[in-house]
């Protein structure tokens, strides 16, 4: 049955109809969404998103722009013609040929330089192959040249009838390669020269592969997972210590709906305070801090960013534009991982009298400056840092996650932080579901304290200077899931509460 559908299909390089998903020999990754298309007599174009794009080198803060709006890797548009050619159009509105109906041994002119040099394609194979768990009908292109000087990379290029492109170079610097601009840890920005293959990783519309992310699969914390957040300021005088927030999933609930997860943690934060002495110096106090919290993430299925790997986009704002997404994978201890970041930076039209979200110019804010933030599945947030406009203004800072899961530890987990007396069993509740009334018993000696919280993490009831045991009207709170909460001096210990 499958094999008679790819039979009827014809070989394409795109489909406007989703997203896909490349990545380069330097765990990049790069994406293709068709947002706009035009017809003109039986020929149909496709316009994929816009990314920004370096015009000089990036410490020449005074160009007037630095920066500009441009094309994707996809080139200037892709023309869809009736006869089976793909026509790309690259930066300098030369056509690149994919011609989709040739078959086994066919040559055709793919691109010509403006010397009259070539450079030709032969379908060198097609054959059935699985790309991203799919049956495909895949066709293969071999290049050549006829001058021996140029670099063909890469040499093959690959199509299929249900994927799409496969395997490709990139069209809008092709033949000269590509240049795409990345960060790394906190803003700082390079434009990576690269001439390679892209290869096909991922697709949307069904998701498969590697994509951009889901709220549910960043937030998607086991119980017993541990993170470390260690947060540095880099713009004070005098270097503080860092502070800490050490955190241990202990429960882990979903709404009705399965659109919020809730999670009940152990915390254990050590942070500091500004000090401003009236000469001008700085000093540090610190403080700890050891609790439980409740936290949750709503729109689960709501992707983090609704932009594409080197999307430029702008943000509701005459100052600054959110232009950023990058995906990019790596390893920590061996184990596999896919990172996505989104950027917001400050950087201003070339032409002040420009409106933000009109200006294809721009220059830099005096340095590099904004926000980033880069998530990672299971994980949650792994980086988020800032850099300000200049120095000395307490805008300079990083939050750096450690974590433990599925026993696999990336980072360190600060074993200064002495973990809090956590111990369920301590913690007693019945009738459990109840209506009215519960019991409770509290194995700790202290002054106790009772608090229920509800779904939303809103404090509907407490309870001072407690004794070990007792009972505790709850007849005017609603039905539904709540989470109660006692503690003193030398423990604490959190229960799921259900009210009918």
């Amino acid at each position: 049955m499958y094999s008679s559908i790819l039979l009827a299909q014809n070989y394409k390089t795109i489909n406007p109809n989703r997203a896909l998903y490349f990545t380069d020999t330097m765990t990049n990754i790069f994406a293709i969404k068709i947002d706009s298309m035009d017809i003109v007599n039986n020929d149909t174009s496709y316009y994929s998103f816009k990314t920004l794009r370096q015009d000089s080198l990036i410490l020449s803060i005074w160009d007037t722009c630095a920066y500009h709006v441009d094309d994707s890797w996809m080139g200037r548009k892709v023309i869809i013609k009736p006869n089976g050619y793909n026509i790309f159009i690259n930066e300098n509105y030369d056509s690149v040929f994919v011609n989709t109906q040739a078959h086994l041994g066919d040559t055709f002119l793919l691109y010509t330089y403006t010397n009259n040099d070539y450079i030709k394609a032969i379908v060198t194979s097609i054959d059935t192959s699985t790309i991203l768990g799919v049956l495909d009908s895949v066709k293969t292109y071999s290049l050549i040249t006829n001058n021996s000087s140029y670099s063909l990379a890469p040499s093959e290029i690959k199509i299929g009838k249900e994927s799409g492109i496969i395997n490709m170079f990139s069209f809008f610097k092709f033949p000269y390669g590509n240049e795409s601009l990345y960060y790394q840890n906190y803003p700082i920005y390079f434009h990576i020269p690269y001439q390679g293959d892209y290869l096909l990783v991922g697709k949307s519309n069904p998701k498969v592969g590697i994509t951009k992310f889901t709220n549910r699969e960043i937030y998607d914390y086991n119980i017993g997972d541990e993170f470390n957040i260690e947060r540095i300021e880099h713009d004070f005088m005098s270097a503080p210590p860092p502070s800490l927030n050490y955190k241990r999933v202990l429960n882990k609930y979903y709404s009705a709906s399965n659109d919020t997860v809730y999670y009940e943690m152990e915390r254990h934060t050590a942070h500091y305070s500004v000090i401003q002495t009236p000469s001008g110096y700085q000093t540090f106090t610190t403080s700890e801090l050891k609790d439980t919290v409740l936290n949750y993430f709503t729109d689960l299925d709501d992707y983090v960013t609704n932009a594409y790997p080197e999307q430029h986009r702008y943000k509701d704002n005459t100052r600054y534009n959110n232009h950023f997404t990058v995906l990019n994978t790596g390893f920590c201890n061996g184990t596999p991982y896919i990172k996505e970041g989104s950027l917001s930076l400050y950087y201003y039209p070339s032409n002040s009298n420009t409106p933000n979200f009109l200006a294809e110019c721009f220059q830099d804010a005096f340095e590099p400056a904004g926000i980033s933030t880069t998530s990672q599945p299971g994980t949650g947030i792994v980086l988020k840092a800032s850099r300000g406009p200049g120095s000395n203004q307490g805008q300079s800072w990083t939050e750096t996650t450690s974590y433990q899961k599925n026993g696999v530890v990336c980072g360190t987990i600060i074993t200064s932080i002495v973990k809090a007396n956590m111990d369920s069993q301590k913690f007693t509740l019945y009738p459990n579901p109840t209506a009215i009334k519960f019991n409770y018993v509290f194995n700790s000696r202290g002054k106790n304290k009772l608090q229920v919280f509800d779904v939303s993490g809103l404090l509907v009831l407490e309870k001072l200077n407690l004794s070990s045991q007792g009972e505790i009207d709850i007849s005017e709170l609603q039905s539904g899931i709540y989470f109660a909460i006692i503690s003193n001096t030398n423990s604490y210990s959190t229960q799921k509460l259900i009210i009918r």
